[in-house]
């Protein structure tokens, strides 16, 4: 019973108190005065209560009624978010990027950030760049050369005759300028060309080979001067441009005369790598356009084509290793290639010696 009584009472003090406690207690609310406060008495002015919005709230009724009593002057604490969470304000649609787009390109010279963009150089700029590099690659090497051997396959053809496909071992010194030629393929089998410049009455010391002379046979030697007519019967050049020192100062200086506007850019275009089946890797090639007139042995012009060995590690590095040249119907006319370089190859007299080609191999 005495705990009824109890339960009671509290909830009786409870329902006296309901009015007082609906109104918004802390710190910023504070009492109003009294009629018989004087003006100068601190307190709430009206229209300026703390965090309080001026006027009432739509729909509710006059201050002092229990609805206006009831507002809420502090705004609800915001929910809590979990750690981590950040919320990122609405922002205005922004138009895509150009480079988000595939295949669309700057207009005006603009990059996608809206800087200027660079100026490209023109395919004629780059095509010379990529020869002038090349002419400077292969001078390099040229003159870092004092001696080499070398494998060359060679087919030629002069004066509207086709020869046929030889193999050569090439021996070559810079200086004084001397070559030894000696045929292993069997065409030509162990033909041997010897010549040093201004040496041994500056002529070629030959012995025959296999299909030369059907009447002297193999091994019958002659010396020659390399201007006679008959040095010429089964080769388009004179044996005194041999090595790769002719075809590399060509080649440097029709770069020069494209340069200074002599020559029409066209004239040499460089084709890049380009996998052909005498190497295991691409060479760089270069298309040379030959007019007519401009050789001897290409008198209606075409087209030579020249392969540079890209690669820094082989002893032919920068070199033109393979060298084809056609008519403009596409015939061959000339084919060198190069390989089985062995640089330096320390030559010396006694390699270019014309007793050398007495002796058997």
């Amino acid at each position: 019973m005495p705990r009824l009584l109890a339960l009671l009472a509290l909830a009786a003090a409870l329902a006296g108190c309901s009015r007082y406690t609906t109104r918004g207690q802390g710190p910023f609310n504070r009492p109003l005065p009294s009629p018989s406060a004087g003006a100068n008495q601190p307190g709430p002015q009206p229209g300026k209560q703390p965090l309080a919005m001026n006027g009432t709230a739509p729909g509710a009724n006059a201050p002092g009624s229990p609805a206006s009593d009831e507002l809420r002057l502090v705004p609800p604490k915001p929910p809590e978010m979990p750690p981590g969470f950040a919320v990122t304000p609405p922002q205005a649609p922004r138009p895509p990027a150009v480079g988000d787009q595939p295949g669309v390109v700057p207009a005006g010279g603009a990059a996608p950030d809206g800087s200027p963009e660079p100026a490209r150089p023109s395919p004629a700029a780059v095509n010379l760049a990529q020869l002038k590099k090349l002419a400077q690659v292969a001078g390099n090497k040229w003159k870092s050369v004092d001696t080499y051997e070398a494998r060359l396959v060679r087919r030629e053809t002069v004066n509207g005759v086709e020869g046929p496909r030889e193999e050569v071992l090439y021996q070559f010194r810079k200086e004084p300028m001397s070559i030894y030629m000696r045929t292993t393929s069997e065409a030509g089998k162990d033909r041997q060309v010897l010549y040093v410049k201004g040496k041994y009455g500056d002529k070629m010391h030959v012995s025959t080979g296999a299909g030369d002379n059907a009447f002297v046979g193999v091994g019958f030697k002659i010396t020659i001067s390399p201007d006679d007519p008959r040095a010429l019967e089964k080769s388009r050049f004179s044996i005194r441009d041999a090595g790769f020192g002719r075809g590399i100062n060509n080649f440097t200086q029709t770069v020069e005369k494209i340069e200074s506007g002599r020559l029409p850019p066209d004239t040499l275009k460089y084709l890049g790598p380009t996998q052909r089946q005498e190497y295991p890797y691409p060479l760089e090639a270069v298309a040379q356009t030959i007019r007519p007139g401009d050789e001897k042995h290409t008198p209606h012009g075409g087209t030579r084509l020249l392969y540079f060995d890209p690669k820094p590690e082989s002893p032919s590095y920068g070199l033109p290793v393979l060298v084809v040249a056609t008519d403009p119907k596409g015939k061959e006319l000339e084919y060198y290639c190069f390989d089985r370089f062995r640089l330096p190859a320390g030559l010396t007299d006694a390699d270019f010696d014309p007793a050398r080609l007495t002796k058997k191999r």
